[in-house]
């Protein structure tokens, strides 16, 4: 028995199956060098994300970087009736005889023998080794990109510990009377100094 004339069109005969048989064939065919669409939209879809989110991220930190070299201090007279209860501590060393800024105060200090003759803003006074003075008070705004960030009154100590090679060692502790993140404190300390927390 001839077995090909045991089996059925799936389609029908005549003018409708050959429709229907049309149909199948244009859904499942691709054109050469055409990528199917239902296999690539998901692909576009985590690319255009990933690139929306590396954008993201890249203007994040750039905005991050700016903000960071745009931080400046500016002081003026303190307000009355402060206290301190947030401190801060570094080991610093200045350079010997070399006038440095932290903010807009100026400070030198000249060593001579066991003696130091610190120059705070033009005011000069003698210290000797361990000994601490209140060198300066002042309110103390600090700004990023122009915005305040933070602003509070603040007091600065330096205890003498004595020489180092061409260097003054100190102690130089910063009192606030409100919580600033040393993060910005660290910032503002200028880099001739060496500054260390303690």
């Amino acid at each position: 028995m001839n077995e090909k004339a045991g089996r059925t069109d799936p389609t029908g005969g005549g003018a409708e199956g050959q429709e229907i048989a049309a149909g199948r064939e244009e859904l499942t065919s691709t054109p050469a060098g055409v990528k199917s669409e239902k296999l690539y939209p998901r692909r576009i879809g985590r690319y255009n994300l990933r690139t929306v989110l590396l954008v993201i991220f890249a203007t994040f930190v750039l905005l991050f970087i700016v903000a960071y070299l745009s931080i400046r201090l500016e002081q003026s007279t303190p307000y009355a009736g402060a206290t301190y209860p947030w401190t801060v501590t570094y080991e610093v060393l200045f350079p010997d005889g070399k006038q440095v800024y932290i903010g807009s105060t100026s400070i030198m200090a000249l060593s001579y023998q066991d003696e130091i003759i610190i120059d705070v803003d033009g005011k000069r006074d003698k210290m000797v080794v361990g000994e601490e003075r209140l060198i300066s008070e002042r309110r103390a705004v600090i700004k990023a990109l122009g915005i305040p960030i933070a602003d509070t009154n603040y007091q600065m100590y330096v205890r003498f510990l004595g020489r180092q090679e061409k260097n003054i060692r100190f102690y130089l502790t910063i009192k606030t009377s409100q919580q600033v993140n040393q993060f910005l404190i660290d910032r503002i300390l200028p880099g001739e100094i060496q500054a260390k927390p303690a």
